[in-house]
């Protein structure tokens, strides 16, 4: 298990947990500590949730699913959106942040091809990783997982 620590200005830190569980599988998840310092309770909803899986491609590859955990009025967990063009994926997580992640040596977006022109489509995107890459899969949670929550509730104003 490696524990990174989520630093926003003027906010507490947030711990993001990447695990790797004795059966083989491998999560990232807002971990929520002992001690949870005020915070909004949309933001509250996503510790030790919306854990985000890592799979392999093959031996050398990694992968973990790219929707949007996306808060809702009245509604206790975001909704998951899954059917997304690129554009609306990088939209909501921060282009620059996206073109970032993606500008890392070994880094790729695998989205689904429209079967009529062959270029990207709306649906279910992935971000593949080199098998060594312990960064991409954490910055890939916060970007997707993350982000729409923090602006919701103001955390990342500005961005």
């Amino acid at each position: 298990m490696t524990c990174w620590d989520l630093e926003i200005p003027g906010r507490p830190s947030l711990v993001i947990r990447d695990t790797a569980w004795t059966n083989g599988e491998r999560d990232v998840v807002l971990h929520r500590t002992e001690t949870l310092p005020e915070m909004p309770a949309r933001l509250t909803q996503l510790f030790n949730r919306e854990r985000a899986g890592i799979h392999p491609v093959n031996a050398d590859r990694r992968r973990i699913l790219a929707y949007l955990a996306v808060p809702e009025d009245g509604r206790d967990r975001p909704r998951r959106r899954r059917s997304l063009t690129v554009q609306e994926l990088v939209t909501a997580c921060n282009a620059a942040w996206f073109a970032q992640l993606l500008g890392a040596a070994g880094v790729r977006l695998a989205s689904p091809l429209d079967p009529l022109s062959g270029e990207p489509g709306r649906g279910e995107h992935e971000i593949h990783f080199d098998v060594d890459d312990t960064y991409t899969p954490v910055l890939a949670y916060v970007l997707t997982r993350l982000v729409p929550t923090l602006r919701k509730v103001g955390w990342l104003a500005g961005y």
